[in-house]
């Protein structure tokens, strides 16, 4: 598992020396501009997530996956490396959210906030993972068409009915509706990524090197 995990990093390694900054750049900006700390989480955090996913084309391109297969690893460390390291990445992208939101909004609790909805807009997107294992990496970009287009529909329709419950008549936020409202949130986001995982690693299993 160190191995693939450290293979992971070194194919990203110069992204995160780009996209580290920028998430953060991004993330400052969207908690500028916008008056609730909704967009902050998910722009930072899913710009990190891609990297990870970048990872496959580069790998399926390089031949690697054969190769890997011939080191004391199986299928299942194969792909649960790939979520481990995208994990990490989008904790990474969430820690940004966190201090930085919380740092513009002068609360934590809106950063709280900013970080539940990043996380959980973020880890639903693994679905790509047995998409790209099913379709090849050469359709990724489709597939991430494909994938984010019903987890923006879902997130718009939960932010306005947290929008509707969360937000009196002066158009003040009531910040404890809101983050129990993002904690159910991220709750099921996580659970669609265990069933993303398992579809992911059945995919993977039954594929021919």
């Amino acid at each position: 598992m160190k191995t693939l995990l450290k293979t992971q990093y070194m194919l990203a390694k110069k992204n995160l020396y780009i996209f580290i900054p920028v998430s953060m750049l991004l993330c400052l900006v969207f908690s500028l501009i916008n008056p609730q700390p909704i967009m902050s989480g998910f722009m930072c955090c899913y710009l990190l997530s891609t990297i990870a996913l970048d990872n496959i084309k580069n790998e399926t391109g390089s031949d690697w996956i054969k190769f890997a297969l011939t080191m004391p690893v199986n299928r299942k460390m194969y792909v649960k490396s790939h979520f481990v390291f995208y994990t990490i990445l989008t904790a990474i992208g969430g820690l940004i959210t966190l201090i930085i939101t919380s740092i513009v909004f002068q609360s934590v609790l809106s950063g709280l906030i900013a970080l539940l909805i990043g996380l959980g807009l973020t880890v639903q997107l693994t679905v790509m993972y047995p998409l790209n294992y099913k379709y090849g990496s050469e359709n990724s970009n489709a597939i991430q068409l494909l994938a984010l287009f019903p987890s923006i529909v879902i997130f718009v329709i939960f932010i306005i009915i947290l929008s509707i419950l969360g937000i009196d008549s002066h158009g003040n936020m009531n910040k404890g509706i809101y983050l129990v409202g993002c904690t159910l949130y991220f709750v099921i986001s996580l659970g669609v990524a265990l069933v993303n995982y398992t579809i992911a690693l059945k995919i993977f299993k039954s594929l021919n090197f």
